[in-house]
């Protein structure tokens, strides 16, 4: 699938910005910006609710970010993917890396870059995973998503009524980190296929009004970048 039918609907993905989180950055995300642990997507305040936007090529299908967590601060993520036929079977993954964390189990389905990365920089990380069975809700962790979504055409939805969008909701999860300190998130489609989905991080309170130093989106896609 081209870069060029990705972006014909990409700005599909910005109304879950109405649904309490702060775009990050604002417009959406792709090519080769923030795709390694070197350059990530930086979340400036971790203890308040971001969303970020991304598409995931062949060329590019890994995201990173950086969150810098207290003791036991729990994370708290959720990704959604429009409802488009053709990514019906995608599956989203997400490794949390730091100090502290346990050792990456060496069977894990984790993209080669990121598992040589955790090894290189003696860390540890923990993965999440999409559940293959995606016919009902009981995967989401979260009870704010468990209110706001519901069982349609045998998928976990969720409705986003401001911009009339649909989603399906496949994942939903939370994680305490052990110790005060900074760490890095990859996200990837499980299965290395192509996706459009909607990263929710990293806690539920809102602030639109706090200045933070914000990036400036360079995908190409209308009313986005430069």
């Amino acid at each position: 699938m081209s870069i060029h039918r990705f972006l014909v609907l990409a700005l599909a993905l910005l109304p879950l910005a109405s649904h309490a989180h702060r775009s990050l950055p604002s417009g959406i995300t792709c090519g080769s910006q923030f795709t390694s642990p070197q350059t990530p997507l930086v979340i400036p305040n971790p203890k308040i609710s971001w969303a970020n936007y991304a598409i995931f090529d062949c060329e590019n299908p890994i995201a990173w970010y950086e969150a810098e967590a207290s003791e036991n601060q729990e994370l708290k993520f959720t990704l959604t993917i429009p409802v488009i036929p053709r990514f019906e079977d995608v599956r989203m993954s997400v490794v949390i890396v730091g100090e502290g964390l346990p050792d990456l189990a060496q069977d894990t389905n984790v993209p080669d870059s990121v598992a040589n990365y955790v090894a290189d920089k003696g860390m540890g990380a923990v993965v999440f995973e999409s559940p293959q069975d995606q016919t009902t809700c009981d995967h989401l962790v979260s009870e704010l998503m468990g209110k706001s979504t519901t069982v349609k055409d045998a998928r976990c939805h969720f409705y986003e009524p401001f911009g009339g969008s649909n989603f399906w909701v496949v994942m939903d999860d939370e994680y305490a980190v052990p110790k005060s300190g900074t760490y890095k998130i990859a996200i990837y489609e499980t299965n290395a296929s192509t996706a459009k989905a909607a990263l929710a991080c990293c806690d539920f309170p809102e602030d639109f009004l706090t200045p933070y130093d914000i990036p400036e989106t360079t995908c190409p896609v209308c009313g986005t970048g430069k």
